[in-house]
């Protein structure tokens, strides 16, 4: 994805998870968006199933609802798959490092998946579409996701 549709997707992020937010807190204390890139190893292959060691690099866009500011921080996702994943599916879990902390659950149907887990002390919960940019067997993706966390 080049950088004139990174920063457009980034941007219309931004401003739905700040309206989002400032609905009366209705999603908790925290709201922000991530758009990265990632790598599934062995890969998912294009028939049968395979067990995938799953990293993610992201730059994090983070609204506070007690604090009204935009920060942006590096964030890295390190996890493995708990069930044999193929190109339709995949399960798993893993740690967050760098500008947020914590255990990721994440459960991937089709270009959908959703994570859920505590970031930063806080329980959290989001979804991303996922893009895969490498094929036969997919070893590398984009993920946009938008997640919000509680207080």
């Amino acid at each position: 994805m080049g950088f004139i549709k990174k920063a457009a997707v980034a941007s219309a992020m931004a401003t739905a998870v700040v309206a989002m937010v400032g609905q009366g807190g209705a999603f908790g204390a925290a709201a922000g968006g991530a758009v990265g890139l990632g790598t599934i190893s062995p890969g998912l292959p294009t028939s049968g199933c395979a067990n995938q060691s799953v990293t993610f690099d992201s730059a994090v866009l983070v609204y506070a609802d007690t604090t009204p500011a935009v920060v942006t921080a590096n964030t890295h996702f390190s996890g493995n798959s708990s069930i044999c994943e193929t190109l339709n599916a995949g399960q798993g879990s893993g740690t967050l490092s760098g500008g947020l902390s914590g255990t990721v659950d994440y459960s991937r149907t089709g270009n959908v998946v959703t994570i859920g887990g505590t970031i930063n002390g806080h329980a959290g919960a989001g979804a991303c579409l996922f893009v895969p940019t490498s094929v036969n067997p997919v070893q590398s993706y984009a993920l946009v996701c938008v997640a919000a966390s509680t207080s």
